[in-house]
């Protein structure tokens, strides 16, 4: 992380922003069941956030993190304007090494932090009043904002303006992301070459999964086929390890907006996809493939089939979220930037903060190379 992206400030410092109009008020809420109505009608009205900052993310990841027995500390900040919430920030809080942190709510699924915030209202008085909040606890270290979109809600804040982009999210405009005309002669050749090969094992079907059991299935089989990658590369995932991370899909999976693609050869599973559509975009959460057919570019085959299948719906953005990695720029039409900030409050979220930004690659590495060794038998 560059140094612009840690704010190393306490006490009036951190609190300095625009000042807050009184009719816009924030509390902090503890039971997700106390503020479940509001946010489910601040959901109806607005859908300028994300997938994760929705209602069926966050209670999922809830549910599936209290089934693992990992359950998480949500701190839910709301803000009220004449007694209508404008305003929600579902966020976490944790305790690492005796540094209390507060997070987006999700971490490490949820993919983009930010606040779910009424279009009528001024975002910049509403947002500046949750950070108010947000800063003014006795009981946080470190607030961590990872993968803050340039787009987001929270943008406006001024530890967000302050940090440039540490990395960027490909996304395809589906309006002109279709079929494979946008593609090279030798990348429309390579998929063509796949798809034959692919067909020569057996006969080719792409495939939505509709019921529940079934998506928990083929996601399992996906994250097996990931996890199995993973390993053989030395690559360690925080999302994919997380003890909650397999609970996480039977949670969501009766949602009607997570969708999962299949791509089958005969009887076989050559690569499976994951996803969630809402409000014109799709987010592309998982896809994974069947090494056994490594050579025929099974992965992107089956990406081909999700672009062309939302683009036909009429659906705006297929969002392939951080980090851009070379074989996502192969499908995007554009990038936005995305930044983790971290705002300490304290000396020990100070230390916390620099000392483990420094640390992370290297753990990263050393937990990679503890997976990728393979298990002795038992006798």
């Amino acid at each position: 992380m560059s140094t612009s992206a840690l704010h190393v400030a306490f006490g009036a410092d951190v609190l300095a922003q625009a000042s807050v109009r009184s009719d816009y008020v924030a509390d902090a809420v503890t039971s997700l069941s106390h503020i479940a109505d509001d946010w489910a009608a601040l959901e109806r009205r607005e859908n300028n956030a994300t997938v994760f900052q929705t209602l069926s993310w966050c209670s999922a990841w809830l549910s599936a993190a209290s089934h693992a027995g990992r359950p998480e500390h949500p701190l839910f900040v709301r803000v009220r304007r004449h007694g209508a919430t404008v305003l929600l920030w579902p966020l976490c809080r944790r305790r690492t090494a005796g540094c209390r942190i507060l997070h987006a709510l999700g971490e490490p699924a949820t993919q983009y932090c930010d606040a779910l915030v009424d279009s009528h209202c001024d975002r910049s008085e509403a947002v500046a009043s949750a950070w108010t909040l947000v800063m003014a606890r006795d009981d946080v270290d470190l607030v961590s904002l990872r993968r803050v979109r340039d787009d987001a809600a929270i943008a406006v804040l001024p530890a967000v303006i302050a940090s440039a982009p540490n990395d960027r999210a490909p996304f395809a405009d589906l309006s002109i992301a279709t079929g494979t005309r946008q593609w090279s002669t030798r990348r429309r050749r390579k998929l063509e070459r796949g798809l034959s090969k692919l067909s020569a094992t057996g006969e080719v079907a792409f495939t939505r999964v509709l019921d529940t059991s079934g998506k928990i299935r083929a996601v399992e089989r996906a994250v097996a086929f990931k996890r199995a990658w993973m390993r053989s590369r030395g690559l360690w995932s925080g999302g994919y390890m997380h003890p909650a991370a397999d609970a996480f899909t039977r949670f969501l999976a009766p949602d009607p907006a997570f969708e999962v693609f299949v791509l089958k050869a005969g009887t076989e599973d050559v690569a499976i996809e994951s996803g969630y559509a809402l409000e014109g975009t799709y987010w592309c959460l998982t896809r994974a493939y069947n090494p056994l057919f490594t050579a025929l570019s099974p992965s992107h085959l089956l990406g081909q089939r999700t672009l062309d299948y939302f683009a036909q719906l009429g659906l705006q953005c297929y969002d392939m979220l951080s980090p851009c990695q070379p074989f996502k720029l192969d499908w995007a039409t554009g990038t936005i930037g995305v930044r983790d900030v971290l705002v300490p409050t304290t000396w020990r979220g100070a230390l916390f903060a620099r000392t483990s930004e420094l640390a992370k690659p290297t753990l990263k590495r050393l937990l990679g190379r503890i997976a990728a060794k393979p298990t002795q038998p038992q006798d």
